[in-house]
């Protein structure tokens, strides 16, 4: 279950159980959409690029999957962002 913290608890573990959870209730999520939903909940780093450490390690934990990719709504023209599915 996802609580409210103040940023400066941000811990990647609690991140990466809420955005999971978030996955397997709500399907495939954009990056920046998912990283948006765990800010709503409580989740908030110093900087919103913390959370690429979170996908990374669910990733490698094998716990989410890349889905695809899409265009992105934030980053000036970077290439695309990934689209994450929960494994199992």
């Amino acid at each position: 279950m996802c609580m409210t913290i103040l940023k400066s608890d941000f811990s990647i573990e609690s991140a990466a159980a809420c955005a999971l959870d978030y996955l397997r209730k709500h399907g495939p999520a954009s990056s920046e959409a998912l990283t948006d939903a765990c800010k709503d909940m409580g989740h908030v780093p110093h900087d919103d690029r913390a959370f690429g450490a979170v996908y990374q390690r669910l990733s490698r934990e094998g716990r989410i999957k890349r889905h695809g990719i899409c265009q992105r709504r934030k980053g000036h023209s970077t290439s695309g962002g990934n689209i994450w599915a929960a494994c199992g």
